[in-house]
């Protein structure tokens, strides 16, 4: 996309303009039929599609020096009647909708006269332009029914607006080859797509609460892993035949899901295994994590701050227990 902002200050105005543009727009293609309306459309434009193997055909001004006289006046010339110009590698022709009005046309890919059979007698070329030039038209139509465009004076909000509009809509045109049977009832399919790629572009996908994921896109089965952010899976969702660890990221298991024969810790990840599932051959701190041994099950030998962390000493006795010989004066 090219964005025009007028001369540079201190340049000179540049000739040509239109041709540039579309040079620069169909670099890189061949064997396209490019149609352009009156700004763009030029003799030498056409002269250098055709060497890019591209063919050319669309509206042409009156004042181009290349168009003979003739094709210009409209002066004599019978409502509905059709004037032709040809060269060796362009054809032109002048109609006559109305009295004293006539459309100039220019074509690259027709090379004779044919009219066609309808009661106005319009020439093929022009039919063919009509048929080929509401891409432009027919999509700022349709991106006005929804759009957030707003007044504004300055060029590149109204840029962004744009951009914006052209671009919910092609993201719907995609949705709607991937997923034919999306809202297939609806008349409003446009409008609801809209409302849900608002919401979804309003917050970050980390910022989803899991309650609030649209239930189509929680079974793994209706969507792709990949698709689907772990954490937006809540645990008491995930399929049972998924709880094992090998199939499933370990933080999504619930620990009251773990099977017990993953309970030993060399087969499941510590987090996931209770305390109170803890063997107790496993209390000593050097075969089990230090948080997986509770307070009551420390040895007393282990008690001293030293030998222990801090959260698992219990609390000291009073003068007069029977366990006064570790307390510390």
């Amino acid at each position: 996309m090219q964005i025009y902002t007028g001369k540079p200050p201190g340049m000179p105005r540049e000739i040509n303009l239109g041709r540039r543009v579309v040079l620069d727009m169909v670099d890189g293609y061949k064997g396209h039929i490019v149609t352009c309306d009156n700004f763009f459309s030029s003799y030498a434009l056409g002269t250098e599609l055709l060497k890019r193997k591209i063919r050319m055909i669309g509206t042409i001004r009156k004042n181009k020096t290349e168009l003979p006289s003739a094709l210009v006046s409209t002066r004599g010339r019978a409502t509905h009647s059709s004037l032709f110009a040809f060269t060796e590698t362009h054809t032109i022709v002048s109609y006559i909708p109305k009295k004293n009005s006539n459309v100039l046309l220019m074509s690259t890919v027709h090379s004779d006269a044919a009219l066609s059979e309808r009661d106005d007698q319009k020439p093929q070329m022009i039919l063919s332009y009509n048929s080929t030039k509401g891409g432009v038209d027919n999509l700022d139509k349709i991106v006005a029914t929804y759009t957030c465009r707003r007044k504004t004076a300055r060029w590149p909000m109204a840029v962004f607006y744009n951009i914006v509009d052209v671009s919910a809509y092609n993201s719907f045109v995609i949705w709607r080859e991937v997923n034919p049977s999306w809202r297939q009832a609806d008349s409003f399919k446009r409008r609801h797509f809209l409302e849900e790629l608002g919401r979804a572009l309003l917050v970050p996908p980390h910022l989803v609460p899991p309650e609030l994921v649209p239930s189509h896109l929680v079974p793994p089965h209706l969507v792709p892993p990949h698709l689907v952010p772990p954490h937006l899976v809540p645990p008491e969702l995930v399929p049972p035949e998924l709880v094992p660890s090998h199939l499933v990221p370990p933080h999504l298991v619930p620990p009251e899901l773990v099977p017990p024969q993953l309970v030993h810790p060399e087969l499941v990840p510590p987090h996931l295994v209770p305390p109170e599932l803890v063997p107790p051959q496993l209390v000593h701190p050097e075969l089990v994590p230090p948080h997986l041994v509770p307070p009551d099950l420390v040895p007393p030998q282990l008690v001293h701050p030293e030998l222990v962390p801090p959260h698992l000493v219990p609390p000291e006795p009073k003068d007069g227990d029977a366990n006064g010989a570790f307390h510390r004066k």
